[in-house]
């Protein structure tokens, strides 16, 4: 192979990465095992032979590459595949990266330092900031809402729970936003202030709206008021 511009890598068992030119490297293609091509620069002379994708992304820091993420690692998920783009370096490493994050729980750090090892990859600004949002949401204790304690309601806006640390009335909204709709906080309010009516009794209350250890995702608690006597 000429060079890392006309080549294609492997970064995991099944996923490759590389630039157009590689696909001049046919025989190698196939070699590798390779029986998948996804192209994210809107390439459609693909070789015949292979199943095949194409997406057109242009590669521009306003571009919104995110809205391709879910439907891009199902089609890598099918089978060997190889990613690639222009030049191998943006676009593509942004799709690989995306699939790492979500498939092998790595952190965007750790997905670009895999890629890294095997090509030198260099996603934009605008992508990058696309991937920390992606890597943010995934590992989100929020987003997950895993049922490890008792919940009070669940719709599909934001559910009321106990919270697993201070096991306290909590409200989560569902999307990894710390900004929802007036007539969603006012929902939200609501649902808690019930949840909370019933769970302290005759105990004063408060909704406490700071954002705390998870300073990007919008939750509230309900918490028992100190109500100090008057002398």
């Amino acid at each position: 192979m000429s060079g890392a511009r006309h080549s294609f890598q492997e970064v995991i068992p099944g996923l490759f990465i590389g630039s157009q030119f590689s696909l001049s490297l046919i025989k190698h293609i196939k070699a590798a095992g390779i029986t998948q091509l996804l192209s994210v620069n809107n390439f459609k002379d693909m070789p015949s032979g292979f199943t095949t994708k194409t997406l057109n992304v242009e590669d521009e820091t306003d571009e919104d590459i995110s809205i391709f993420f879910e439907e891009c690692i199902e089609f890598i998920k099918s089978g060997s595949t190889l990613v690639f783009c222009t030049a191998g370096r943006s676009r593509s490493a942004t799709i690989v990266a995306a699939y790492l994050i979500k498939e092998k729980k790595m952190r965007l750090k750790d997905a670009l330092s895999t890629i890294n090892q095997v090509r030198k990859v260099n996603p934009n600004p605008g992508f990058l900031k696309q991937l920390k949002n992606w890597d943010n949401k995934l590992h989100c204790e929020l987003c997950r809402l895993e049922k490890i304690s008792e919940w009070f309601f669940d719709c599909d806006d934001f559910a009321v729970m106990i919270c697993d640390q201070c096991e306290l009335p909590m409200a989560v909204y569902k999307k990894h936003t710390n900004f929802a709709k007036e007539s969603h906080r006012k929902e939200i309010k609501s649902k808690l202030s019930q949840v909370a009516n019933q769970y302290f009794k005759n105990q004063h209350w408060k909704i406490d709206y700071n954002q705390r250890t998870i300073k990007d995702h919008l939750h509230w608690h309900a918490r028992p008021m100190l109500i100090v006597p008057k002398l």
